[in-house]
């Protein structure tokens, strides 16, 4: 009962960003047991923030501060990943708890510093938001940051992870689609929540080894694991760009070093291509031409995608 308690006193420092009393509590509990997993999980959390906070001292400026810490969080995250066990999630959450609520109050009272047209503000605000499982909140964000910036992948990626963690899954695979064909490179593959598209790519991430091939080939395996399985109608005119995008790509693989980049690309216009065709009923016969031409570009995945 007295250990539970204990407990219950990190989670609340944790939460509060009280990191060097927590380390003493736990460095308290760990003479009275050696063999309790969270004690060690929290002491390793405690070591992490501590030398971040040291770090933010020396940081000149409450943007630049929030900046840093926000940009924390994945390093974080990435961190416990490589520690060869983790049970403590009540103590993770917590931290979570405390780095976006401490950014969020940030961004929020230095919202001046942000010009009305600055689309960073909504994008930091509702990523805090999102992470602190106020999904209503950061889609209301992430919808005015795509206001001010339509074109972007990334903000266009989260505003699809948003509709994801409300369970709205057929618009989120819609915009995650977008976002794909835009740019996969500006996806924040870290900050992604929603479980399917996690569940993606660690598939992915099972194939491809470097993390700029993952992002690269997320939506070529998304459409053959049928993860891409909610179209949305292509008008015409964005069947030509695509058709524009198509050829542009095909004459940049003379170059040997872009054909990482450039095949899943074209696979994945390819596909797109094709269901256009087949949902509008035109140029049908062009179908079996692609469908070679992927065969040419990629046999594995012809094989993937034919069966």
């Amino acid at each position: 009962m007295a250990q539970k308690k204990s407990i219950d006193q990190v989670i609340m420092l944790f939460e509060a960003g009280e990191f060097p009393e927590a380390q003493t509590l736990l460095g308290r509990m760990l003479t009275e047991d050696l063999n309790n997993p969270f004690v060690d999980d929290g002491l390793r959390i405690a070591a992490f923030w501590l030398s971040r906070i040291e770090e933010i001292d020396e940081i000149t400026g409450e943007v630049e501060q929030a900046d840093y810490l926000y940009a924390q969080w994945p390093r974080f995250t990435a961190f416990l990943l490589r520690q060869e066990s983790f049970s403590f999630e009540r103590g993770y959450r917590g931290v979570k708890k405390w780095v976006f609520e401490s950014v969020l109050k940030t961004y929020v009272r230095q919202k001046a510093q942000f010009s009305d047209s600055d689309s960073s503000w909504y994008l930091r605000t509702g990523r805090c938001c999102k992470f602190l499982g106020r999904y209503d909140d950061a889609l209301k964000q992430m919808e005015e940051a795509l206001r001010h910036n339509r074109n972007s992948a990334e903000i266009m990626a989260e505003f699809a992870d948003c509709y994801g963690l409300l369970n709205e899954i057929d618009y989120s695979k819609v915009l995650f689609r977008e976002a794909f064909y835009l740019d996969p490179q500006s996806v924040n593959l870290d900050l992604i929540e929603s479980g399917y598209m996690v569940r993606l790519v660690e598939r992915v991430k099972e194939r491809k080894s470097r993390i700029e091939e993952v992002k690269e080939w997320i939506p070529v395996y998304a459409v053959l694991y049928e993860v891409f399985d909610v179209k949305r109608e292509m008008k015409e005119l964005e069947a030509g760009r695509l058709r524009q995008s198509i050829y542009g790509l095909r004459s940049e693989l003379k170059s040997p070093d872009k054909e990482w980049r450039i095949i899943p690309r074209l696979l994945y216009r390819y596909f797109l291509l094709i269901d256009y065709y087949l949902s509008s009923g035109k140029e049908r016969e062009k179908i079996e031409d692609i469908m070679k031409r992927i065969e040419l570009l990629d046999p594995d995945i012809f094989k993937l995608y034919i069966s």
